[in-house]
């Protein structure tokens, strides 16, 4: 009877479903690291500034998803993490460490989410769709359908990350944009990524027309 009981035992092991190894930790409250995949909020959610859902790529290969709650802390990791931001301040890329409570075998609820990755902090970061480049400025549509205007100098980096034809390739204005804050002056931009502009990137705002 042991022998049937302890093969009974080791076939149900093998028969439980990956997922239940997917969130390692002990008991309900865990950290898990990853890359956001995907940000889901809700008109609601981004006029209150609080709720939504990520789904996290964890540095296990799974995807994660995770519950922002209205309690959740969203800071950077850094100098400036004291600084608190919010769910709309999450973006597709972003490197986190985020620790919760379990909710299943791939999803957890979030107390607290640290971006790690500086360049993506939304305390010395910002992105939009480019207005307008002037000699030392550049005008960028937020998501929040809100124009902001940062300084730029000669050090200035600026990297074209896209691939275009014809004349829509001669100009950065329509463009989505990620810029790169100076620590010492959050006016004014260190680096500029600049990328064609998709409808999973654009705010959800009516984008006004150019003169190219």
């Amino acid at each position: 009877m042991r022998k049937i009981s302890l093969a009974a035992a080791s076939l149900s092991f093998l028969m439980l479903p990956s997922l239940a190894f997917a969130l390692p930790g002990v008991g309900n409250r865990l950290t898990i690291a990853g890359t956001i995949q995907q940000v889901t909020l809700t008109e609601q959610q981004r006029f209150d500034q609080w709720g939504g859902e990520v789904v996290v790529k964890a540095t296990n290969g799974q995807n994660v998803t995770v519950l922002l709650q209205k309690g959740t802390k969203i800071i950077s990791e850094g100098r400036t993490s004291r600084k608190k931001a919010r769910p709309i301040d999450l973006n597709i890329g972003m490197t986190v460490r985020i620790t919760g409570l379990r909710l299943s075998g791939d999803s957890l609820s979030a107390s607290v989410v640290v971006i790690t990755n500086v360049e993506r902090n939304p305390v010395l970061a910002a992105n939009g769709i480019i207005t307008a480049v002037g000699d030392s400025s550049i005008t960028i549509l937020q998501a929040n359908g809100q124009m902001q205007t940062y300084s730029l100098n000669i050090d200035t980096q600026v990297v074209a990350e896209y691939s275009v034809y014809g004349k829509d390739g001669l100009t950065f204005v329509g463009k989505q944009a990620l810029i790169t804050l100076n620590p010492d002056n959050e006016g004014q931009a260190k680096i500029i990524r600049v990328r064609e502009a998709s409808r999973r990137n654009a705010p959800d705002v009516a984008v006004p027309s150019f003169q190219y």
